[in-house]
């Protein structure tokens, strides 16, 4: 049959052709500050200032003046050094409010000493960054490029050529994303050329709805083409079935470099020829 023969001759060409993918969430942090003011201490704006500079949150500083004595420069030049010490303007008027004529008096002995509590302060990142999460919804789209590794079913060894996948699609929830798209390898030496292409549609699932990694999965349509110079060129059709893996990692809102890899196989009349293929790609979500 003259597909039989069009597959013999692409795997001998196979087999006398040339011959392997981070981002954290930051730790919650917390913060409890439990402690009434020493009697006798007098605060001054070294005091606030070396606060702030020792990152202590300003509900703990703002707390620390309403229970202490002050005895605060709020003139244009303390006003002026304690910008330039950069204390936030809540913390300035703060001591505004409560200069020194106002000191809180020594509790009695015999009173329990207040206790201030301060809320605890929580700040999270997503994995990449706060400005730049993983989205995924709507029409998505990439390119990429890189090398591939070719054998088959009858070969010896392998053939490495350059390799290029382009897909696009919808996004059906953060997890999981439908489209179509091609997997194609190249190889052009002493004067032949060789040529497998796949066509079909893919799925993409995220394991996480925060996270970058992916699996992907496909079935399709092959087609396979050898020429060779002043003899022709010949060409077959099969089917053929896509598995890989990725990771996005986003470089803008709607953007991503992708590190991928894929494992391309395809069947011509029961004969099977399969490609690998490691690169790069862009994706716009």
């Amino acid at each position: 049959m003259r597909s039989a023969r069009i597959v013999r001759a692409f795997l001998r060409a196979c087999s006398i052709a040339s011959v392997g993918i981070t981002l954290g969430l930051l730790s919650v942090a917390s913060l409890q500050a439990q402690a009434p003011a020493a009697p006798n201490e007098v605060m001054t704006n070294r005091d606030i200032i070396a606060l702030v500079k020792a990152n202590v949150p300003a509900e703990v500083i703002l707390a620390k003046i309403a229970t202490s004595k002050g005895s605060f420069d709020v003139s244009t030049n303390g006003l002026i050094e304690l910008n330039q010490a950069q204390v936030p303007s809540a913390i300035v008027k703060a001591m505004m409010e409560r200069p020194a004529s106002n000191a809180m008096p020594v509790a009695a002995p015999a009173r329990r000493p207040t206790t201030v509590t301060v809320p605890t302060v929580r700040s999270a990142l997503p994995l990449d960054s706060a400005s730049n999460p993983h989205e995924r919804r709507g029409f998505w789209f990439d390119l990429g490029i890189g090398l591939g590794s070719l054998g088959c079913s009858d070969c010896v060894g392998t053939v490495s050529g350059v390799s290029g996948q382009w897909a696009l699609g919808g996004a059906i929830n953060q997890k999981f994303l439908l489209g179509v798209g091609t997997n194609g390898w190249y190889k052009s030496e002493g004067g032949v050329n060789l040529s497998l292409t796949s066509i079909g549609v893919l799925a993409r699932f995220y394991p996480s709805a925060a996270g970058g990694f992916h699996l992907e999965g496909g079935l399709g349509y092959a087609y396979g083409k050898i020429g060779v110079i002043d003899y022709g060129a010949a060409s077959t059709s099969g089917t053929s079935a896509v598995l890989g893996l990725g990771w996005d990692m986003r470089i803008a809102k709607d953007w991503s470099l992708t590190p991928y890899f894929d494992g391309v196989g395809a069947s011509f009349g029961g004969v099977g020829v399969n490609f690998g293929q490691y690169g790069i790609r862009v994706t716009t979500h």
